[in-house]
Formats: C-alpha cells, sequence, structure tokens
C-alpha cells in the first residue's frame, strides 16, 4: 500500500465499517423493580415486600415439613399456597414495574431527534448514549462540551459523526449488609447533555438520533 492511497483506504474503511451496537443489558428483574423504585420516587414493595417474602419462605419451609411430617393436608394447602402466592407477588412486581417505567418514560419531555433507550439507560451501572450525527463535526469540541457538563464523562468516537458518552452514574442506594450499592443514570446530567450539547448541533451538523443503553454489573447470588 503506497502512502498516497493509505490514508484515504483506511479513512474509507472506518466510513464503511458500521460502530460496535450500543449494550442495553437489563439488571434482574428485582433488581431492576428496586432501581426504578429510586429513580421514580415509589417506596412500594420495600418493607411490605420484605414481609411478603419472608412469609413465603417460612411456607416454603414448613409446607414440605408438613406433607412429609403431617398433618400432610396442612402441608398440601401451605405448598398450593405457596405456589399461588409466587405467581401473584410476580405479576404484582411487573405491574409496579410497568407503572413505574411508564411514569419515567417521559422524562425527558419532547427531544427535536429521536431518541429511545432511557429506562435502560436509567437503570444500567454504567449508562452510555450513542449519538450519531448527519455530518462529521471536531471531536475536541464535542468532548470539551461533555466535560465541561460532567468533568468525569468519557467518550470514544466509533466514527466521524457517532460519539458514545459514557456520563457519570448516580448512586441511587448506598451498600448495606450483604446488598450491594445501585448505581444509575443520573437524568440532571442527562438533560444537560441535550440541552446544552447535543441542542446546539441540530442544525449543524444535525442530529441524526441518540441511542441510549448502557451496562449493568452480575447481580451475583446475593441480595438485591
Amino acid at each position: 500500500m503506497d502512502d498516497a492511497r493509505g490514508p484515504a483506504a483506511l479513512a474509507a474503511l472506518i466510513e464503511r465499517t458500521p460502530p460496535p451496537p450500543l449494550p442495553r443489558a437489563r439488571p434482574a428483574p428485582a433488581r431492576r423493580l428496586i432501581k426504578l423504585g429510586y429513580l421514580d420516587g415509589d417506596d412500594r414493595g420495600g418493607a411490605l415486600g420484605l414481609v411478603w417474602l419472608g412469609l413465603l419462605l417460612a411456607g416454603a419451609v414448613l409446607g414440605p415439613s408438613w406433607l412429609m411430617r403431617g398433618p400432610r393436608w396442612l402441608g398440601a394447602a401451605t405448598c398450593v399456597a405457596v405456589a399461588i402466592a409466587v405467581v401473584a407477588f410476580s405479576r404484582r412486581g411487573q405491574a409496579i414495574a410497568r407503572g413505574r417505567e411508564a411514569r419515567l418514560a417521559g422524562a425527558l419531555g419532547t427531544t427535536a431527534f429521536p431518541c429511545e433507550g432511557l429506562i435502560d439507560w436509567l437503570t444500567a451501572d454504567r449508562p452510555l448514549a450513542d449519538l450519531h450525527m448527519r455530518a462529521a463535526v471536531e471531536p475536541a469540541l464535542v468532548d470539551g462540551a461533555i466535560r465541561a457538563i460532567d468533568a468525569g464523562a468519557t467518550t470514544r468516537w466509533l466514527s466521524p459523526t457517532a460519539v458514545r458518552v459514557a456520563l457519570s452514574p448516580r448512586l441511587l442506594r448506598a451498600a448495606r449488609g450483604r446488598a450491594p450499592a445501585l448505581y444509575g443514570g443520573d437524568l440532571a446530567r442527562l438533560r444537560a447533555l441535550i440541552d446544552q450539547v447535543i441542542a446546539p448541533l441540530v442544525a449543524t451538523p444535525g442530529v441524526a438520533r441518540l441511542d441510549l443503553g448502557g451496562e449493568v454489573d452480575a447481580d451475583g447470588s446475593g441480595p438485591a
């Protein structure tokens, strides 16, 4: 490859190569529900949920024991009740999660460009945002504007027209006992990114879309 064609060929290859997909990992349902509660300010399922969980565990232990040692009718009834309660508990949790997601979905309001994945961004341990522009822009200008609103933010340019932004996550809950600290997206920082960094780019060079997502840590075997 000669020197004249080398850089041009490399630039053309970069343009044709699709950027790596944006991660959109989700926490386990129980941990996701807890995160949504902190984000939404909805504390349903807190102390009352622990009471129900304690009753379910007690029934799961006593039911089989009564089946083997008697009274068997009480053991059978307990096992059936536990099974019904598990299904009801799961459906109730899903309904609460849907309600919280619906309230949070409109938190950004209307944007001048397509924006998808807000809930995944909010519940990620490492929130990520892919900004796709219609034409190339000077990376230093965008990077400087981003760090002006969040000194801890990092950027990775996927192409001359796309940049992946990792804003600093927000601490939702400090670690307590065996339960780990919980992190999520900082809505105030995301609003600042949109208003102060992306909005000035809408006219020139133009904004195609903003994709939101992120990465999550393994939930492990400990409590949510």
